[in-house]
């Protein structure tokens, strides 16, 4: 959708518009990666050059995806 990702829960009554960043952080909240891994990874998909940031913006939609129960 334009660039964004559209994320449904199971029910189908509740939707949350993604950008790639957020989408590609989600693919790694399993409970098995710690967020500076997430982080890492993401920099390198994205080529990202300033990691202090870009973990700044990973434990950001982490925990937005934790306030809006999206991950536990």
């Amino acid at each position: 959708m334009g660039g964004r990702f559209l994320l449904r829960d199971g029910a189908g009554t509740r939707a949350n518009h993604l950008d790639f960043t957020s989408a590609l952080v989600l693919t790694y909240c399993d409970g098995r990666h710690h967020p500076h891994a997430i982080a890492d990874a993401v920099a390198g998909s994205l080529d990202h050059a300033d990691r202090d940031a870009l973990l700044a913006d990973v434990q950001r939609i982490i925990q937005t995806f934790a306030q809006e129960g999206v991950i536990e």
